[in-house]
């Protein structure tokens, strides 16, 4: 399983199963902040332009073939 990134249509070919998981922007901050530590917050907003130019070139949902979605009473 990867992560950020692997969705994308040079690695289309290559997987036989892809997995989209939504979840909200603030969810997403605060999980990953709470898994990784405060010494992440200085690049999260760095990482989250990132994210949202690849989402915008390589449109990864389109080559998924499970969507799911965080389920907000988790959060």
């Amino acid at each position: 399983m990867e992560g950020c990134g692997a969705l994308a249509s040079a690695h289309e070919a290559m997987s036989d199963v892809s997995v989209w998981i939504d979840a909200d922007d603030t969810l997403r901050k605060r999980r990953a902040l709470d898994r990784d530590g405060e010494m992440y917050r200085p690049h999260w907003d760095e990482w989250q332009e990132q994210w949202k130019a690849y989402v915008v070139r390589e449109t990864p949902r389109q080559w998924t073939t499970i969507h799911l979605g965080a389920d907000p009473a988790l959060t």
